[in-house]
């Protein structure tokens, strides 16, 4: 028997009909449905309470399982419908089958389905706990439904009326839609970005592959090349005497004045080439010095009076609030900042806190090892500073000299973009004096976001979440 069909199942052939369970491996599934289906037998018929186990008896097709009732028949057949299914788990389910069921439905998320196919998986696995403790009330399906949902989508529940709303059904509703308004508004940021993507990228040049074999085999045909006139490729040697010597790498001519793209010669000839040497200089002719390189100091320009202004363009977005409903590690977190990255360089961000409108500008910086925001940016959000252990030091540029600035407080928060779909990990920020800008995001928040910067790109991609921070 294939694995497929030694499962066994329940045959319906109508409510008026004794339920058939086929031969084959018993499993919670299929001993909920045979349940099900018998006690809409018993609806139908109307047996008396006495006679129900005794009525269905013949339906049971496993050799396995009829020698069991037939070895205990008359006691048995005295059972309770409940007892007897109780009694037939006991015997042909793993002793540790309820626990394993409730662990799978403990362990259950949202994950990339929908709320609503979430809904139905949890409470298909609550149905197996029909009769016995494990089973979960209303209210605790509400609670493992708000654990497994989606992050995007718990915070939008903890900020709109279904938080409030008592009723299991009604709450399942009002969340099942503002899971869909989430997965439209995805939809429609993505479709929005493939069409940027699109139109940014330029058309392709028509191919003239076609006319320039065509062109180059009618002048090969009416100036032929002769053998051997195209000189070697210069050695390692030669390079090196040629750029030592004041060179021209197309005639190959020592102590020239010229460059390659302003030489009035041609190449040499192929025939008779002899190799470069130190015999070739003109005399009188003096090797270039060397070149000493200096290590340029990179440094973080903060405060100064040379910034350069720089305009700004407003976005619409908000800052959500912490709720109760966070979890404890969260705690030391003073606030959400929802923000939209912009297609320029620098990073803008328009927030609503306690209904106080404000744009701040955010630049990612994958050269600074430490994350910084204003003091300005901390107080108009209310982040609550916190003590380091030991100040933070490090060495800047201002005004052409090298100036020492110590950070004594760091302060907590997240960032989100306005549909949820991305949400920060903590970001630990010192607080700078004089700093240029409101929140500078380096390496610390690239790399614990596993965001990946592009310059050339202009893009900002977190490789978890596949999304773009510069064009969501």
């Amino acid at each position: 028997m294939s694995p497929a069909s030694s499962k066994a199942t329940v045959e319906n052939r109508g409510a008026k009909h004794v339920p058939v369970l086929t031969d084959g491996e018993l499993d919670p599934d299929v001993l909920v449905v045979y349940e099900n289906t018998v006690q809409d037998h018993f609806e139908e018929k109307q047996y008396p309470t006495a006679d129900q186990v005794r009525k269905i008896l013949g339906g049971l097709q496993s050799p396995i399982v009829r020698e069991w009732f037939t070895a205990d028949r008359t006691r048995i057949q005295s059972l309770s419908f409940m007892k007897f299914m109780h009694e037939l788990r006991v015997k042909f389910l793993e002793s540790n089958w309820e626990q394993e069921v409730e662990q799978s439905l403990l362990a259950m998320s949202q994950g990339d389905s929908s709320f609503k196919d979430f809904a139905r998986r949890l409470k298909a696995s609550n149905t197996r706990l029909v009769n016995t403790s494990a089973h979960l009330s209303k209210a605790c399906l509400r609670q493992q439904l708000t654990v497994g949902m989606t992050q995007a989508l718990h915070m939008r529940v903890n900020n709109s009326e279904a938080n409030t709303q008592t009723d299991y059904k009604l709450w399942k509703e009002q969340v099942r839609r503002i899971n869909d308004l989430l997965a439209q508004t995805y939809t429609d940021v993505m479709k929005k970005s493939c069409n940027a993507n699109r139109a940014n990228v330029p058309a392709p040049d028509p191919s003239r592959k076609y006319n320039s074999l065509s062109g180059s085999s009618s002048n090969k045909q009416n100036n032929p090349v002769a053998p051997g006139s195209k000189p070697p490729t210069l050695t390692a040697k030669e390079k090196v005497l040629l750029m030592k010597y004041r060179r021209c790498f197309k005639c190959r001519c020592l102590d020239q004045k010229h460059q390659s793209r302003d030489c009035p010669n041609d190449f040499p000839s192929g025939v008779g080439y002899r190799e470069l040497s130190l015999s070739d200089v003109p005399a009188g002719c003096k090797p270039e010095p060397d070149r000493k390189t200096r290590a340029h100091p990179v440094a973080a320009v903060l405060g100064s009076s040379h910034d350069i202004e720089y305009a700004t363009p407003a976005n619409c977005l908000s800052v959500l609030r912490r709720s109760p409903a966070e979890s404890s590690d969260d705690d030391d977190v003073s606030n959400l900042v929802v923000a939209v990255i912009s297609e320029i360089p620098s990073v803008n961000v328009s927030c609503d806190t306690q209904s106080m409108s404000m744009l701040y500008s955010v630049m990612l910086d994958s050269g600074s090892h430490l994350d910084l925001v204003s003091p300005l940016f901390a107080t108009q959000l209310k982040l609550v500073p916190i003590a380091l252990s030991s100040p933070e030091t490090v060495s800047v540029a201002i005004g052409g000299e090298k100036t020492d600035i110590s950070f004594s407080h760091v302060v907590k928060f997240r960032l989100s973009d306005p549909s949820f779909m991305y949400t920060s990990r903590i970001v630990t920020a010192c607080i700078a004096p004089q700093l240029s800008v409101d929140v500078l995001l380096g390496l610390p928040f690239l790399e614990k976001n596993d965001i990946v910067l592009r310059a050339k790109n202009r893009t900002a991609v977190c490789q978890k979440a596949n999304f773009d921070l510069l064009n969501p």
